[in-house]
């Protein structure tokens, strides 16, 4: 006959009292806490003052800078002076973009002509007064084109209005004509060395620009 030996039960040790005091003085102080804190909100939200929020909340964490981008990789390389982050407008529609640009400048009208007569290719006269290329100089430093097949391209100077250079040298850009669907009679010219020209009637006379004198006439070479 076998003797099976039982393992004496242990009774659990209770808490001591001062652990159970703790617990209590914890939750109690917790308890008184939450009403402080409810009653404050109360009566700043009857005032109508905002609620301290903590250092660490976002409220209180300093914002980005606006010139320091988000996210490096979305910066625009600079191919061209004062570029900008091309926006969904501009790609759907480059030359309302561009006017649009430069109708919100505030820059004064820098690189004004007092008068020119704008002909279209019959010889009529489509305008007469002052023209303001401040706003095509502008946008042409900043890298943004225009959808006609002529805006950024080489300008091959066939007829040697302006000085002889290496072909490509000069670029030609289009000052848009006011009732002319079509790129029009004015284009701009630049040169690598900051030259910018203007011709009004089809690259049959130049006009160039000075930071002295402003416009000058260019004489045939």
């Amino acid at each position: 006959m076998s003797v099976q030996m039982m393992a004496p039960t242990v009774a659990p040790r209770p808490h001591p009292r001062w652990l159970q005091g703790i617990i209590v003085f914890g939750i109690l102080t917790f308890g008184a806490y939450s009403a402080w804190e409810d009653g404050l909100r109360d009566h700043l939200a009857a005032q109508n003052e905002p609620y301290p929020e903590s250092p660490d909340s976002p409220v209180n964490r300093p914002s980005a800078s606006p010139n320091s981008p988000a996210d490096p990789s979305q910066v625009e390389l600079a191919g061209a002076v004062g570029s900008q982050p091309a926006d969904k407008s501009a790609k759907e529609d480059p030359d309302s973009a561009a006017r649009a640009a430069a109708e919100k400048s505030t820059e004064k009208p820098k690189y004004k002509v007092a008068k020119v007569t704008l002909k279209d290719q019959r010889g009529k006269v489509i305008y007469s007064g002052p023209v303001d290329l401040t706003p095509t100089i502008t946008r042409i430093h900043a890298g943004t084109r225009l959808s006609f097949p002529h805006d950024g391209v080489v300008f091959q100077n066939r007829e040697r209005r302006l000085p002889r250079q290496e072909r490509d040298y000069y670029h030609e850009y289009v000052h848009p004509t006011d009732g002319v669907k079509g790129p029009g009679p004015q284009r701009i010219v630049t040169g690598k060395n900051g030259e910018i020209y203007y011709t009004f009637d089809h690259y049959n006379s130049f006009l160039q620009w000075d930071d002295e004198h402003g416009w000058t006439p260019v004489k045939s070479k």
